[in-house]
């Protein structure tokens, strides 16, 4: 969708239709009964880590990384 993107844009049409957000996978995560968790700092991910090794249910780590919006 990136070169769609570049060549609507050089054409000089408004890109429509060519960003697609990335989905919440720790909401999704947790709609499907398991411990979801989104990782917006490197930082915490060694405590999201260890309460995921020692969680009682699958556990989704959504971690977030450089530019979340187009």
């Amino acid at each position: 969708y990136g070169q769609i993107r570049h060549n609507m844009q050089r054409r000089g049409y408004p890109p429509l239709g060519v960003d697609i957000p990335s989905p919440d996978f720790a909401a999704i995560g947790r709609a499907m009964g398991c411990h979801g968790v989104t990782i917006e700092s490197p930082g915490d991910l060694g405590e999201e880590l260890g309460k995921a090794l020692v969680a009682d249910r699958p556990t989704v780590l959504h971690m977030m990384e450089g530019e979340t919006s187009a």
